[in-house]
Order: C-alpha cells, then sequence, then structure tokens
C-alpha cells in the first residue's frame, strides 16, 4: 500500500471513531459561554481594544491556551490505541505494509485534526458573533481578512506540538501515563487547577454505564458553573468553576496558592472516592 492508500484508511478509522465528538466539545464549550457573557464584552476594562476585537480574543484564547493542545493529546494517544484493539496493529502486519509508512500516515492525520478543530472554531466563532450581535445590537464580527490569517497562525503553532506529543504516545505505551505527561508539558498549572474536574468526572463515567449519560451530566456542570456568580470564593474553588479561574488574577488577590492547594486536595479526595466506589461496586456485582 502506498501513503495515499495509507491515509485514506486511517481517515475511515477516524470517521467511525469518536475523535471528531472530541475535536467539537472544546469548540462548544469554549463559545456558548461567549454568547451567554456578550453583554460584557463591551467593557473592555480601560484595555485600547474594540469590543470585536476582545469577543475574537476571549473566544479564541481558551482555545489557543489549552484546548487545542490538549485535544491534540487526546487523539493522538486514540490514534494509537486504535490499533491496539483486538490486536488490530497485529493483524496489519501480517499484511505487506510498510512500518514507517503507515507510521506517517497516521501522523499526516494528526496534523489534519487540528486543521479540522480551526475550521469547527471559525464557524462556532462567526455564529456566535452573529448571535451576539442580534442580541447586544452591536456587530461583533470581523472580517475574514482579519479572522483567516490568525486561524492560519494559530494552526503552525499547534503543528510543533502535535510532533512532540505524538513522541511521547509512541514512547509511552500506556494511554493514562502518555496523556499525563502531555498535559503536564502543556502548562502545569493549568493541569493543577484542572485535576479535580477531571477526577470528578472519571467518578461520574465509572457511575454512569452510558458515554452519553456522563457526557451530558459533565457538560451541564461546565455550563451551570460558568454562569455562577463569581463573588463567592466558595464557588471559585468548585470542581468544574475551577477551570475558569486565571492564576494571575487569583494572584492579585493573593489567592494563587490557596486555589492550588484547594485544586490538588480536591483531587486527592475524588480520587479516594473513585477507589472506595469501585471496590464497593465490585463488592456488590
Amino acid at each position: 500500500m502506498n501513503f495515499l492508500s495509507l491515509t485514506g484508511i486511517e481517515l475511515q478509522k477516524i470517521r467511525r471513531s469518536k475523535i471528531l465528538l472530541i475535536l467539537l466539545a472544546p469548540v462548544v464549550i469554549m463559545w456558548l459561554p461567549a454568547i451567554i457573557n456578550s453583554e460584557k464584552i463591551q467593557d473592555v476594562q480601560g484595555i485600547p481594544i474594540t469590543p470585536e476585537h476582545n469577543f475574537f480574543i476571549q473566544g479564541f484564547m481558551g482555545m489557543v491556551w489549552f484546548m487545542i493542545p490538549a485535544t491534540l493529546i487526546i487523539c493522538t494517544v486514540l490514534l494509537i490505541q486504535i490499533e491496539q484493539t483486538n490486536h488490530g496493529m497485529k493483524k496489519m502486519l501480517t499484511l505487506p505494509i510498510n512500518r514507517r509508512m503507515l507510521c506517517l500516515a497516521k501522523f499526516a492525520v494528526l496534523l489534519l485534526l487540528p486543521a479540522v478543530q480551526m475550521v469547527m472554531s471559525t464557524a462556532a466563532y462567526y455564529g456566535s458573533a452573529f448571535l451576539s450581535s442580534k442580541l447586544q445590537g452591536y456587530d461583533y464580527i470581523l472580517p475574514p481578512g482579519y479572522i483567516f490569517p490568525c486561524i492560519g497562525k494559530f494552526y503552525l503553532a499547534a503543528l510543533p506540538a502535535a510532533a512532540v506529543f505524538w513522541m511521547i504516545a509512541l514512547l509511552i505505551q500506556t494511554p493514562v501515563f502518555a496523556v499525563g505527561t502531555g498535559l503536564a508539558l502543556c502548562v502545569p498549572s493549568v493541569l493543577i487547577i484542572n485535576t479535580d474536574t477531571i477526577m470528578v468526572s472519571l467518578i461520574i463515567a465509572s457511575a454512569c454505564r452510558n458515554m452519553w449519560i456522563s457526557l451530558g451530566i459533565g457538560v451541564i456542570l461546565v455550563f451551570t458553573f460558568s454562569v455562577l456568580p463569581k463573588d463567592y470564593l466558595f464557588l471559585d474553588l468548585c470542581p468544574y468553576c475551577s477551570p475558569y479561574q486565571l492564576l494571575t488574577a487569583a494572584e492579585e488577590n493573593g489567592h494563587a496558592a490557596l486555589f492550588l492547594g484547594v485544586c490538588i486536595g480536591e483531587t486527592a479526595l475524588a480520587g479516594m472516592a473513585e477507589h472506595i466506589y469501585l471496590k464497593i461496586r465490585r463488592y456488590f456485582s
């Protein structure tokens, strides 16, 4: 098989997997709150920037800062783990396939995934900007001549990260450690303030046999905590709310160490709860 044939086969595997949903979920998570909080976009807090540019930056900042690297890490591991199901890799290697060509085809598909996510993000931006413009009576839509070059730069910036995450996934065969290593390389502080949410999500996923139920509960919790008032420190420290905190703002208020300490403690408690729950479930099953 040549390179194009192998790439076509890998694209078919992508279509049958849940990777496209993984690419879509962060886009929805980032741009739906932008519509909900569109009235606050016009408050630029004295920064010399127009509201439409502020809307664009607020939406894409979270995508470029964490969401795109995180989805790249997960998709990289999934691309490799697809072949482990039912000994798929062993069966493929019985065919006249060049291993290097197969690896290169998978890497080419990996480089295509952030491009797909960029297309989704661009469509989500224009959709949310259009709805926000109708709601607030102000035109938040920037011209394509400004948007497309920025999107292209975001994509080019993601390519070196994709290569590093691909190398990690090949060197570390255990999926959990591969994902953990990649996330730790993104932004260590962001990983810390998100691990409590990740652990609680693992508990929900263990309790719900149906993947879509656990996913729906997680999405509902994310959106609920994103619209809660930010005037109470207790709410800011809760799982599903801590990912929306900025350590720079917390440091100004003297709460940076508190945020990190509470998130580490919540992660430990959630991990213990997960361990206890699994033991109880095995006992009664």
